[in-house]
């Protein structure tokens, strides 16, 4: 498992870890959220355009998929709704994201945002691979329309946490207070509370199932590919 909080190496160029982490994956499973779409809007499709890094991580999905480098073979998106305030009925569970974020979806560009396009081009030259491939010249709504396109989860208030894995409870508190310290010191907006912690803990926990299934499915995947290169392979050799 490649998770970025745990796999990056201080010190070192964390978009290079990051990237070279998707290539050996196979499975990846962003945690997507309305955090993740704001900054987008500022991407006009102009040169001076900042460089976007989730952006260039989808894009940079999109093109390992489209070439077949590298091991990842499919992405299952976890989509994350606003918390919902202490006032809220539905406290602590998180709001429907499609229904929060639909009109973000709506503003984004259609056209390609160079400076990310360029980041993830250049990745791909690094490592000697092609960079002439759709998802460079994808604009910025499509990149994350095929994110979306893509069966994956949605977490909010019709999903509770399982029997047992707690909402509040102490041991599972405990077992979050570096994430709890971390929201503390650098508050999200909107905020998080250790019961927002848990809730969402114990959903995703809920998911590890599906996951598993995803996992299972690409792993087949990827040895009938293994296979059939194999015997490409002997039968050029044997020609």
């Amino acid at each position: 498992v490649f998770l970025d909080t745990k796999r990056l190496v201080k010190g070192e160029d964390w978009q290079e870890g990051f990237l070279g982490g998707l290539m050996r994956t196979l499975v990846a499973v962003p945690l997507v959220s309305a955090g993740m779409l704001q900054p987008m809007l500022r991407l006009q499709g102009g040169d001076d355009d900042p460089r976007d890094n989730v952006l260039v991580e989808l894009a940079f999905m999109q093109a390992l998929i489209e070439s077949g480098s590298g091991s990842l073979e499919t992405v299952y998106p976890v989509m994350v709704g606003k918390p919902r305030p202490p006032d809220d009925p539905l406290y602590p569970y998180t709001g429907n994201f499609f229904q929060e974020n639909g009109a973000i979806l709506h503003q984004l560009q259609d056209k390609p945002s160079p400076p990310s396009s360029r980041a993830v081009a250049a990745y791909l030259a690094r490592r000697g691979l092609s960079d002439d491939l759709p998802a460079l010249t994808r604009g910025v709504q499509p990149t994350v329309a095929d994110l979306f396109a893509r069966q994956g989860a949605l977490l909010w208030d019709n999903m509770p946490p399982l029997e047992g894995s707690g909402d509040g409870g102490d041991e599972d508190l405990a077992l979050d207070d570096d994430l709890a310290r971390r929201a503390q010191s650098d508050p999200p907006d909107p905020p998080l509370d250790p019961r927002h912690i848990t809730a969402l803990r114990a959903q995703i926990r809920a998911l590890v199932p599906a996951i598993h299934e995803v996992i299972d499915r690409a792993s087949t995947a990827a040895r009938r590919k293994h296979r059939a290169a194999a015997a490409a392979a002997a039968a050029a050799a044997a020609a």
